[in-house]
């Protein structure tokens, strides 16, 4: 199982953001090779009174539940 942090911005005060561990860069944007978002006062709990960020929360619920390789599909005709 993947362990994340969560850390703040001061670019987006009233959100709460992912990490994943020995980085201090955003789930959100770790993608990015510039503007990338470092994220400060990281630690294992979400910030109290803070929102999470939903592109984070998209990101960070594909890293720990990853889709499986897709099948190739057969129309029900060929499958009886």
């Amino acid at each position: 199982m993947t362990n994340l942090q969560w850390g703040v911005s001061p670019y987006h005060p009233g959100r709460a953001h992912t990490a994943l561990p020995d980085t201090d860069v955003s789930v959100c944007t770790r993608h990015l090779h510039e503007g990338q978002l470092v994220l400060e006062s990281l630690g294992p709990r979400r910030p109290a009174n803070l929102r999470i960020c939903p592109e984070c929360a998209v990101e960070t619920v594909a890293l720990l539940y990853p889709l499986p390789t897709p099948h190739r599909r057969t129309s029900f005709a060929q499958a009886s």
